[in-house]
Order: structure tokens, then sequence, then C-alpha cells
């Protein structure tokens, strides 16, 4: 028998519907309901989502016990592994790091970690389990179908900014090897078995870590436009936040250190010089 009928008017011209395409959507919305309908008035298919639902539960509870079990195991592996590392870095007699602290803050990493796992796993637990039911059903795609399209997004978003992600390490990869074959060169002047006209054994150091500056600030200028985000406005915002408080703050630092490098390229003082400031000598 008919349920109902469509009528040219009906179609959408906007989207470029055809009544055909209506009907067909229309059909298939109510074979939906009426199938629904009857699975919820069967003993059989309710005691069946009943057992899934079960099954689900405890599949949930096994995970759950799993990632706690692990993220003990993490903890205790987590703890040897820093203080042994920690008591590594020393200056003389003295540790360096604090290996308590830095084990604290691995394990409140960890702990965070299985936070978001028992979270997506029980968002996956609590989808299945409403769609296992009639009445329930619509829930559970709506949850299923708002997490895929989150990953999907997150996916997207990553595999967009891969090609960016690797020009930007290429960047810093030569900006490294340029770094370590200037540090050869000016380790050999330092030790006296290179001479340059225009840089001594003094000075070698100094320059050394001011070249490298030089060209890590350069290989962030290159890369900084591939890094992810840095078109939008949030990230605009924060850079010139941040090269405002330096500028502002750094101000005196940087007229110190310029006057310090002034004395130390102009030669005005070497090692092994007298100089009086003040009353002392």
């Amino acid at each position: 028998s008919m349920a109902f009928m469509v009528a040219a008017g009906d179609a959408d011209p906007m989207k470029e519907e055809t009544p055909e395409a209506v009907a067909e959507r229309s059909s298939r919305a109510l074979s939906l309901v009426v199938a629904e309908t009857r699975e919820s008035r069967d003993t059989k298919a309710l005691l069946w989502a009943a057992l899934m639902t079960l099954l689900a539960t405890v599949a949930f509870a096994a995970t759950v016990w799993i990632l706690a079990n692990l993220r003990r195991a993490i903890h205790r592996r987590l703890e040897t592994l820093v203080t042994s590392q920690a008591r590594k870095v020393r200056a003389g007699e003295t540790e360096l790091l604090a290996g308590d602290r830095i084990a604290l803050l691995a394990r409140r990493g960890a702990d965070a970690l299985f936070g978001i796992l028992v979270l997506v796993v029980a968002y996956h637990w609590v989808g299945f389990v409403l769609e296992r039911f009639p009445y329930t059903r619509p829930w559970g795609e709506q949850l299923v179908g708002f997490l895929r399209g989150a990953f999907g997004t997150a996916g997207r978003a990553i595999s967009g900014a891969i090609p960016g992600l690797l020009f930007a390490a290429i960047i810093f990869l030569g900006a490294r090897v340029l770094v370590n074959v200037l540090r050869t060169i000016f380790d050999r002047v330092e030790q006296g078995n290179l001479t340059l006209g225009w840089l001594d054994a003094d000075t070698a150091r100094p320059t050394r870590r001011i070249t490298s500056a030089l060209i890590w600030l350069f290989a962030l200028a290159f890369a900084y436009p591939y890094l992810p985000g840095s078109d939008t406005d949030a990230f605009k915002g924060i850079s010139i936040l941040a090269g405002l408080m330096l500028s502002l703050g750094a101000s005196s630092v940087v007229g110190q250190g310029a006057n310090g490098l002034i004395l130390m390229y102009s030669r005005a003082f070497k090692r092994g010089d007298y100089v009086r400031i003040g009353d002392r000598e």
C-alpha cells in the first residue's frame, strides 16, 4: 500500500534535487523506522543487544585494567631510568638535576596519557552500547560520528602539515650541519692549529657562539612560514607579543652585550693585562 506521495514541489531546487531522489531518500528513512520499530519489539534482538553490551563492558573493564597495569609498570621504569640518568649529570660532587622532581613530572605525563586513553576507550564504549538498542541508536551514531569526524579532521590537518614540517626539518638539518662545520674551524683556531688574520684564539669561542646563534635565527626565520599554524592570527599575535616583550626586557642586556663585544673585538684588553676599576687593580 502507498504510504506517501512526492510531488514536484517537494524537491529543493537550490540543491538541484529531483522528485525521484527525494522519494528514494524518504523511502529509506521510512524503511529504517519500520525496521527499528520491529527490532524494539523483538525480544531476541534485545537479548542479543544486551549480550553484546555485556561483552563490550567486560572488554572495556579489561582494557582499563591492562592500561592501569601498564601505567604502573611505566611509573617504575621511568623512576629507575630518570634517577639513574640524573645521577650522571654532575658538576664535581653536586647533582645538577633533581631526579625525584623529574621522575614526578614523568609520572604525571604518564598519568595524563593514561587518562586520555581511558576517555577515548570509554567514549567508544558508550557509543557502541547506545548503538545496540533502537531507542538510543541515534545518540550512539552521533557520538561515533563526532569522534570519527574529529579524528578525520585531525588526520587531514596532520597530513597537510607534513610537507611543511619536512621542509622545515631540512632547513634545521642544514643549519645544524653548517654549525658543526664552523665549530670544527673555530675549535682549530682556538687550539692554535689554524690561523686566520681576522680571528685569534681569544675571540674564536665567542665568535663561534655568535655565529651559531645567527645561523639558528636565520634558519628559524626561513622555516617559520612552513610551520603548522604560522599563518593564523593567533600565531602571529603570539609572535608579536613575544618580540615586544623581548625587545623591552632585553634592552639593557643588549647594550651591555654590545659594549662587551666592542671591547673584545677591538682588542683593547687581552688576557694577562692589568686594569684598574675604581680602587681595585
